[in-house]
């Protein structure tokens, strides 16, 4: 058996999914697609719209996926290089996790996670002699799977969009350019994604502590993964037109004495060429400021605007 992964070239490390593209192995051999682990089942339905004609559900959809397109990884970090992993060796002859990565990893994944964020970045697709950028700048509230959130969503092929969303319990609410709240129809998770910057480091063994760092007169600490942990779909777009070669990211977390994060700057790329020879690349970057960390309050739906009256 072969020891490459079929579809990107990558080495295979064991598990039933490719750690590189998530190629699903079993399901290959057996004939039945590539199917990644997590992957929906596409489904037909009709989109809510608010009073304006606007999809709520797509646009809900088109705001996680921009949010999260900006959230990957990063592939340069100004020179830093982790601290090497040769103290406190394990009985089994393996590092011992640094405490701060088991501090973090218990605050970041955590599925109940409450806390305020900033977050603002770009992504810039380039080849067949144009580019399109796409930029993104949010503020706003995250309590376990339910957020709300002012977003400022600019792209060179589309109009822009300003206004507030949340998500809760599933369901997608929209108030566009002031026009007042609008209620949408319940948007399987699956389709949402996880909002959470960290929702996608899967083990303690994706970080790296660097060491202490002293910023804006605040004492933390660094940590750092470079492991793909961008929504699995992100090079889909590129994939139906080339053939991914490279996939880069990296991402620096900031974080205080007890694990609890900071900030955060996350950039990746991608690279791609296409059958005729055609470079294509995709490019990323977000930074992230967290405050009030566990002192969320639940997020309760807005008041909808109320039905007209003839």
């Amino acid at each position: 058996m072969s020891r490459a992964c079929q579809r990107c070239g990558a080495t295979r490390e064991g598990s039933r999914f490719c750690p590189s593209c998530g190629l699903d192995f079993w399901q290959a051999a057996a004939g039945q697609g590539e199917s990644a682990p997590g992957e929906p089942v596409a489904t037909t339905a009709t989109a809510p719209t608010s009073g304006g004609g606007v999809s709520i559900g797509l646009m809900a959809v088109a705001a996680g996926v921009v949010l999260l397109l900006v959230a990957a990884g990063a592939w340069v970090l100004l020179g830093r290089t982790p601290v090497p992993r040769t103290a406190a060796e394990t009985p089994f002859g393996r590092p011992a996790t640094h405490p701060l990565i088991l501090s973090f990893f218990a605050e970041a994944r955590d599925p109940d996670a409450a806390f305020a964020l900033h977050q603002s970045g770009e992504v810039r697709v380039t080849g067949f002699d144009e580019e399109l950028i796409s930029r993104v700048e949010a503020e706003g509230r995250l309590d376990a799977d339910d957020w709300i959130a002012t977003l400022r969503l600019a792209d060179s092929g589309m109009p822009p969009f300003t206004g507030e969303m949340a998500v809760i319990s599933s369901h997608v609410y929209a108030n566009v350019d002031g026009e007042g709240w609008t209620e949408g129809e319940r948007v399987p998770s699956a389709y949402l994604g996880p909002m959470n910057p960290f929702a996608r480091i899967a083990t303690v063994a994706e970080l790296d502590y660097v060491g202490p760092e002293t910023r804006d007169g605040v004492a933390g600490h660094v940590l750092t993964t470079d492991s793909w942990i961008s929504d699995p779909e992100l090079d889909d777009p590129l994939r139906r037109i080339a053939h991914v070669t490279l996939r880069e990211s990296l991402m620096e977390i900031f974080v205080d004495d007890a694990g609890v994060p900071l900030s955060a700057f996350h950039t990746f790329r991608l690279e791609a060429r296409t059958p005729d020879g055609e470079d294509v690349v995709m490019t990323g970057r977000t930074r992230y400021t967290f405050t009030d960390w566990g002192d969320i309050e639940p997020i309760v739906p807005p008041t909808p605007n109320p039905s007209p009256t003839s």
